[in-house]
């Protein structure tokens, strides 16, 4: 694959993404704005404990990152103190960080059981051919491109 393929490639996938958190973002504010959604008051119960958000995100982080991290680092900017701001996203920075170490440990762990020859038949499988043809490309564009990778077979925006 030429580097004019793979800058294609990353583009594209970079543009949809960004055109889909333009529509979530778009959505969120006219719910907000036209519904009268308060969200605030709807998070309350977690929004008002850290140690559930961190245990959230890090669940999350140890599960494809299925929840986008942009969501906690608003929760961050609820005290408006910069100082707590940045010691938050570092927390969540660090969590994240052991949470990959964490999963790298639990595949390759798991790569030797006979349910990984199970699940990438199956699941794997589908996906085997983006790496064949982007290799470690393909990693760092679905860590780079705001929608995330995992989301992109229900969009069947890849490829």
């Amino acid at each position: 694959m030429s580097d004019r393929e793979k800058l294609w490639f990353f583009a594209r996938n970079l543009a949809r993404g960004f055109f889909a958190l333009f529509i979530v973002v778009g959505g969120f504010i006219l719910l907000k704005d036209r519904v009268g959604l308060n969200y605030f008051k709807w998070l309350a119960p977690v929004y008002e404990q850290p140690i559930l958000v961190y245990l959230i995100y890090s669940a999350s982080e140890l599960l494809f990152g299925i929840i986008p991290p942009e969501i906690f680092m608003i929760w961050a900017l609820r005290l408006e103190v910069l100082t707590s701001y940045l010691l938050n996203i570092g927390a969540f920075a660090v969590i994240s960080y052991l949470a990959g170490v964490l999963g790298y440990l639990i595949g390759n762990y798991l790569n030797h059981t006979r349910y990984y020859a199970y699940f990438r038949r199956r699941v794997f499988g589908r996906y085997e051919h983006y790496f064949q043809r982007f290799g470690a490309f393909l990693i760092i564009v679905a860590a780079l491109t705001p929608l995330p990778f995992f989301w992109s077979k229900y969009v069947n925006w890849v490829g």
